[in-house]
């Protein structure tokens, strides 16, 4: 009786080959792959959720490269949502894309979405405009995130800004397995029976330019969002302004621009107004420009806009980095009057 506990009734035991190992262990890796390629078949990314399509759909357009040129910008969401393409078109006479996307990309996503725009057109852009908003300057993003940019995993690994094999690891587990890495977004899918999201709730100009509806404007919780997510994120930051990674990746755009043989333009994005003096806003500023300065000062081809900051009253804003359409409009004029100022772009 002690020992019936051991085995179930008629039970037999049985060695098991390697090969008997090996070939179980292959069906449940192919049955995991296969789950998680039916995941990605059922609702990619792009029509799952608002994030996804915006950068999908900039992906896209950097795929179909730039006319000759022209003026392509790179960035953050502040850029996303601050610069309007017909604006800057009309402005400065020649066409004009916008290829923003997220802050949690940091200056990766930037040179990938500029290096893809460039490396599938027949001609240089005439000049290219990189957005940076200083709170994109101390996130800390993860190969997870770096994989909802459809880079390739080959180009994601290339060179000295390419990911640290961590990062690496982590985007090529992502794009294996969605179900995974995406659990949150496939799960709300799941419970709420909608696999794509509405492309009216973002929409996005043919020239990417992306504008917040009027529902989504909360100017009444800016202060609480300063005082309680964008100091403590500065606060918490360890290590240089820019990051190495983001230095790396800095410098290989100003590479690429010298190469190829366009401008390349460092733009401060936009910022609300009740925030752009706090003492740890402006520390976070200095070290940025800092490093700006120093390091468009060794190419012909770099440079930093002058002038301050555009700042926004809460009015302007959804949050303390994402202006309102009319708001961005007033932001994407005054940035075409300062890049004529400069000469830029400059005359074929």
């Amino acid at each position: 009786m002690a020992l019936m506990h051991e085995r179930l009734t008629d039970e037999r035991e049985h060695a098991a080959t390697g090969k008997q190992v090996a070939a179980t262990l292959l069906m449940v890796l192919v049955a995991v792959l296969g789950m998680n390629a039916w995941a990605l078949q059922k609702s990619p990314l792009r029509t799952r959720t608002s994030d996804g399509l915006i950068v999908g759909s900039k992906w896209e357009l950097a795929s179909n490269g730039v006319a000759p040129g022209s003026v392509v910008v790179v960035g953050d969401s502040g850029g996303n949502f601050a610069v309007v393409g017909s604006v800057l078109t009309e402005a400065l006479g020649v066409p004009t894309v916008n290829l923003c996307t997220y802050g949690r990309f940091v200056m990766t996503g930037p040179r990938w979405m500029l290096d893809r725009a460039c490396s599938k057109s027949e001609a240089p852009p005439a000049l290219a405009l990189v957005v940076i908003g200083t709170q994109t300057l101390v996130k800390k993003p993860t190969g997870f995130q770096f994989a909802q940019i459809p880079v390739s995993v080959r180009s994601a690994a290339a060179g000295s800004a390419g990911l640290s094999t961590n990062d690496l690891g982590q985007l090529i587990v992502a794009r294996l397995f969605p179900l995974f890495s995406q659990s949150t977004s496939i799960g709300n899918a799941i419970r709420s029976g909608k696999w794509t999201v509405d492309p009216n709730q973002m929409p996005i100009d043919p020239d990417g330019s992306s504008s917040i509806l009027p529902i989504y404007q909360y100017p009444p919780g800016i202060p609480d969002y300063v005082t309680d997510k964008a100091i403590p994120e500065i606060k918490e930051h360890v290590g240089p302004i820019p990051s190495v990674s983001d230095r790396q990746n800095i410098e290989r755009m100003i590479q690429d621009a010298d190469s190829r043989g366009y401008d390349l333009v460092f733009v401060d994005g936009p910022i609300y107004s009740g925030m752009v003096d706090l003492p740890e806003q402006v520390e976070l500023t200095r070290q940025f420009h800092e490093y700006i300065d120093a390091i468009c000062a060794t190419s012909e081809r770099a440079w930093h806009l002058p002038g301050p900051i555009q700042t926004f009253d809460a009015t302007d804003l959804q949050n303390p980095f994402h202006l309102m359409r009319p708001a961005a409009l007033r932001y994407s004029a005054e940035l075409g009057n300062r890049l004529k100022s400069l000469g830029l772009p400059r005359e074929p």
